[in-house]
């Protein structure tokens, strides 16, 4: 009979399950390892079970699976931090009492490990306020470039945004992380696309306001006359 540990690991990278997801066939594997199989195919091949599912479906997130792991990388981290021996630490090299950092599953000693989480605190709020004042400016630039037209589609997802920003919360396990990390990369990518839509509507609007028109180019007027021959 396998062990817990075992039970945990995906067949395919021979770790920890990472953002568990469910097959139609009832298997688990990582969301990245689905995506390696793939393979840019139409459909893609269980390697448990051999069952063939379309890849365009949406895989539910195993959430026992993802509550287990969790779980047991906390029994891991009360078992490291109850275990009274000396090993060397990831970031001095030093060999003392070690904790694991929940975000990337490094041991660090206790001097380390405040400082680690205070960087990745940091980190988090500085990526925060950089969205948070790309929201500020799409806000401004839709007002000002667009305050013709009815915008009420793009100020109500930068609204939304902005809310989610202003409500986040630094993640306190790995679990939290890998939640807030997706929500950040969802975040940046919509600022993203409502940017190229703005750009794209105020290309349009000049375009109809002022129509090209084309016409010879004299010498003089292009600042190659005679002289330069």
């Amino acid at each position: 009979m396998p062990s817990f540990e075992e039970t945990l690991t995906c067949p395919i990278c021979m770790d920890l399950f990472d953002d568990p997801r469910l097959l139609p066939c009832s298997h688990t594997f990582c969301c990245k390892c689905i995506h390696s199989i793939a393979h840019n195919r139409s459909f893609v091949t269980c390697p448990l079970c051999r069952y063939r599912f379309v890849v365009g479906q949406i895989l539910p997130v195993n959430r026992i699976v993802l509550s287990l792991v969790e779980q047991f990388r906390q029994e891991q981290l009360e078992e490291n931090r109850s275990m009274n021996i000396n090993a060397k630490c990831y970031d001095c090299k030093s060999y003392q009492k070690l904790e694991l950092c929940c975000h990337c599953d490094i041991l660090l000693c206790n001097k380390c490990h405040n400082r680690h989480g205070m960087d990745w605190k940091a980190r988090d709020y500085r990526t925060n306020n950089l969205l948070l004042s790309k929201v500020t400016w799409l806000k401004f630039q839709v007002n000002f470039k667009l305050r013709h037209e009815k915008t009420s589609i793009l100020n109500e997802r930068l609204h939304d945004i902005e809310y989610k920003l202003r409500n986040y919360r630094h993640p306190c396990n790995r679990q939290q992380y890998h939640e807030t990390k997706r929500q950040i990369e969802t975040i940046t990518n919509d600022l993203r696309h409502i940017d190229m839509q703005l750009k794209e509507k105020v290309v349009q609007n000049i375009n109809i306001q002022s129509p090209i028109c084309i016409t010879p180019l004299s010498a003089s007027s292009s600042g190659y006359g005679s002289d330069m021959n």
